[in-house]
């Protein structure tokens, strides 16, 4: 979820969900 909410509010950062869903 917290990945979600990070691509939504960081969307010009796409490797910051991925890292979030790795963790």
């Amino acid at each position: 979820v917290i990945g979600q909410l990070q691509a939504s509010e960081r969307p010009f950062k796409p490797w910051e969900p991925v890292f979030a869903v790795i963790q």
